[in-house]
């Protein structure tokens, strides 16, 4: 999948014309936001891609308890397998990398994507015309969009 991610991240940033480091953001958002439906609801939750391997990480931060975990917390004998210094009441980034995200998960995921993509198109078009304004330039209308109007030059 990181490949196939790294594939499609490569195409938007041609095609788009949108900053990969733009997209890489977007991405972590929407797993983000998937993430806390899919994983469990954990308060915090770290939603990690890495922009050269396509690989995702999630951490959450749990407070270790003795016994009876809630959302947030974890048992003492789950937390030294990982970290054999833990001790009852540390806060520790545990590592929660969903193996596959349910339908809902990606669903949502995908339409904070779509919306964080549409996002820095626009800015990227503001950014290109923001000195033109007040200039008057030759076009035909292709489309209204929202109260917005498309034109090519």
């Amino acid at each position: 999948m990181a490949n196939e991610l790294l594939t499609i991240l490569e195409y938007i940033e041609q095609e788009r014309g949108i900053n990969r480091e733009v997209m890489t953001k977007a991405l972590e958002n929407a797993l983000l936001s998937a993430s806390k439906k899919s994983i469990h609801p954990a308060t915090n939750l770290t939603v990690k891609v890495d922009p050269k391997s396509g690989e995702i990480r999630a951490w959450a931060q749990l407070e270790i308890v003795d016994t009876d975990p809630n959302n947030d917390q974890l048992l003492l004998e789950d937390a030294v397998t990982r970290l054999p210094n833990a001790k009852i009441g540390d806060i520790i980034d545990w590592e929660v990398t969903p193996k596959n995200f349910g339908r809902i998960a990606a669903q949502t995921a995908r339409q904070t994507i779509m919306q964080q993509l549409r996002k820095a198109e626009k800015d990227t078009v503001r950014e290109e015309f923001a000195d033109k304004i007040g200039t008057i330039l030759n076009g035909i209308v292709r489309h209204f969009d929202s109260g917005n109007i498309i034109i090519a030059a």
